[in-house]
């Protein structure tokens, strides 16, 4: 019984000594995606959105425009980007929702109706 109270206080104390690293968020820059083309309303709102953001957490935003097929071609770029925090979308979340389940969709349509079902 002494022992595993031993072990025990010795493994919260190693616990607590140990902190964790974390690497500087952001280290490099942030990609800012916008479903809409250049010069609109949400272009124009997303390149203000970047100058405050860029400022608050010290590095660059830069807008990619991707627009085109009612936002799906966006949403796109943003689903195949890395997952590491770099890469947001300008949307709300209805939009955002919407265009996922369409691709969804439509990737159910191939699968269930095309040449892909087994």
């Amino acid at each position: 019984m002494k022992t595993l109270i031993q072990s025990c206080a010795l493994a919260v104390a190693a616990l607590g000594l140990s902190t964790p690293v974390l690497a500087a968020w952001p280290e490099k820059p942030i990609t800012l995606i916008v479903p809409a083309a250049p010069g609109g309303t949400t272009d124009i709102t997303a390149r203000l959105l970047s100058e405050k953001l860029g400022a608050a957490l010290g590095t660059t935003v830069v807008v990619e425009n991707r627009a085109g097929a009612a936002g799906i071609i966006g949403t796109q770029a943003l689903l195949r980007s890395a997952p590491d925090g770099y890469t947001i979308d300008q949307a709300s979340p209805k939009e955002l929702h919407a265009r996922i389940l369409s691709e969804y969709a439509m990737w159910e349509r191939v699968i269930t109706k095309g040449n892909l079902q087994q």
